[in-house]
């Protein structure tokens, strides 16, 4: 696929995986709002240019550490506001152009001593022909002949020195604001993206001497924010590569630069490592006496909301229901409806009311949150979390949700494109999806469904089939799944009921469209219900929550 033809969250992904050329998509494609935004923030042209060039290279610097790929352009506007806000603050302050006008005089000439000196240092700056033109005219008084003829330049040629020279420093003095591509810009990033990335080729298997040596390279650097920057990432690929640095001062070096850049995202991916593997109670110990006045201390709001959130489901296994409810009642008040997190957490509180005095030896709780995307026909699955509310581990596949399958394929679900009897297989493993006929009519609680579309996954890998059957205008109307091997299975989703907008598309996205599955295990052992709703459409992407009840009729 074309880099232009793909969405933001594809061209994040492969980012990640440091394709130079896919980031660069993103940089052409969002420079001009990154630098809209940089300017609101200060007035100086120059310091919203440097930020926002800074601003991109933060982004490709931690662009795995992006929760929600889809949000990119909002993610990067923020890091250039930020940036350039911080550098208004480093740097004194540049006189307007009106001020310069007044600096020069109506006789040609400065009037402050001082910001005389300042705008002639700012003209020497500018390429000869135009620092002379400018110095000629308006601190030694010449007129455009006598320069003319002092420098052996048509008078025209003067006059287009001197005009050319005013309009560069209008950009120096913050004045050039027009919206326009600035290649320069989108140069000067790219070419810094591409020489940082030298420093991350390397082998895993021959993994530590090469990165002994970025890192002595990278700690030689100048003190700067670009080098903590590189530094925290090279730290972070020790961290992850090599078991030898998974260590708690190793962390606490990382978790120390990125309280230097102001780091949040960074700091979000260390926290969390910090309390990986603690036991519940131990983590809720963690996250309410330090980490949570830790963010405050600083501020940081967005890392507050990670803990909270993190803490909720902590709450939860410990069994300390109504604060986590109060939690996630935070959360829902505090995160966008679009978000993956309000997902998860109005799943949560869900969970919470149904079942609170439940026998959570004989059923449990899932609950999830589910971004989509939508191009034309096509759905493609985005982010995707689910948690295990009451910590069973029921390993049924009905269960784990009714697009679990379809993330093996390359997150494709659906292909207006495709015909009977075409394929597609992914490009990881060995899992293919074939549309496999039209017109197929389904039994489900309502009654039937006429003129559905089968569709079937086959993951090799995991010995496993799902069958598919979609309705234009209502979804998914069942999902069966089989799994052959060792442990046989065979499961269902059939829909029970369902609240749907009018709406022609395979998986109507509108919020509020509402569906029931009624869970069918060919054994009899479990039964239960899995619920999706839709919070929210933001253009073509709409966020789910999923919320399943599953009871084990096993007698005891």
């Amino acid at each position: 696929m074309h880099y232009r033809e793909m969405t933001d969250a594809e061209l994040v992904r492969a980012a990640a995986r440091d394709d130079c050329d896919a980031f660069g998509e993103l940089v052409l494609r969002y420079h001009r709002p990154v630098l809209a935004a940089a300017y609101r923030a200060v007035p100086s042209a120059a310091d919203a240019e440097d930020a926002v060039q800074d601003a991109f290279i933060a982004a490709w610097l931690k662009i795995a550490s992006l929760r929600e790929p889809s949000k990119f352009a909002a993610w990067v506007c923020r890091i250039a506001v930020n940036r350039a806000k911080k550098r208004a603050v480093q740097t004194p302050a540049r006189i307007s152009f009106e001020e310069l006008y007044e600096t020069l005089g109506e006789d040609g000439f400065p009037t402050e001593a001082e910001d005389g000196e300042h705008l002639r240092m700012t003209v020497a700056s500018l390429p000869a022909p135009f620092a002379q033109a400018l110095s000629l005219h308006y601190f030694d008084g010449y007129s455009v002949k006598e320069i003319a003829a002092q420098t052996g330049a048509p008078e025209g040629t003067v006059k287009w020195r001197l005009s050319e020279g005013r309009n560069r420093l209008r950009k120096e003095y913050g004045m050039n604001r027009e919206n326009n591509i600035n290649t320069e810009i989108v140069d000067a990033v790219l070419g810094r993206i591409r020489a940082l990335r030298n420093y991350f080729r390397h082998d895993k298997a021959n993994f530590r001497p090469e990165y002994d040596k970025i890192l002595a390279e990278i700690e030689a650097m100048p003190a700067s924010e670009e080098r903590d920057a590189l530094l925290l990432k090279a730290k972070f690929r020790g961290y992850v590569y090599d078991p030898s640095l998974k260590t708690p001062e190793h962390l606490a070096e990382m978790k120390e630069i990125a309280v230097r850049l102001g780091d949040e995202d960074s700091l979000e991916s260390i926290c969390e490592e910090e309390y990986r593997f603690l036991d519940d109670a131990e983590r809720v110990t963690k996250i309410r006496d330090e980490l949570l006045p830790f963010a405050d201390a600083h501020g940081w709001n967005n890392l507050r909301a990670f803990f909270e959130f993190d803490l909720a489901q902590s709450l939860h296994d410990c069994g300390e229901f109504d604060e986590a409810r109060a939690y996630f009642v935070r959360v829902t008040e505090n995160e966008p409806a679009d978000t993956v997190r309000y997902g998860i957490a109005r799943g949560g509180i869900r969970a919470i009311d149904d079942l609170r005095d439940a026998d959570h030896d004989r059923c449990f709780a899932s609950f999830g949150g589910y971004g989509y995307e939508r191009r034309g026909e096509k759905l493609l699955s985005g982010d995707y979390r689910c948690f295990n509310m009451y910590n069973f581990d029921l390993q049924f596949y009905a269960a784990c949700g009714l697009f679990y399958n379809y993330e093996l394929a390359d997150h494709l679900l659906h292909d207006g494109a495709m015909n009977p009897g075409d394929s597609v297989k992914a490009s990881v493993d060995d899992h293919t999806l074939t549309f496999v006929r039209r017109d197929v009519t389904v039994t489900w609680d309502g009654g039937n469904a006429d003129g559905c579309e089968e569709w079937r996954m086959d993951s090799a890998a995991k010995n496993v089939r799902t069958t598919v059957f979609w309705k234009r205008g209502i979804g998914i109307v069942r999902e069966e799944i089989e799994r052959s091997g060792k442990n046989p299975e065979r499961s269902a989703l059939v829909l029970q009921e369902y609240r749907v907008q009018e709406d022609r598309t395979m998986l109507p996205f509108a919020a509020g469209n509402r569906w029931v599955y009624r869970i069918e295990m060919y054994d009899g052992r479990y039964t239960g219900t899995t619920e999706y709703e839709i919070l929210a459409v933001n253009g073509n992407q709409a966020n789910f929550t999923e919320f399943t009840k599953v009871f084990d009729n096993k007698s005891r």
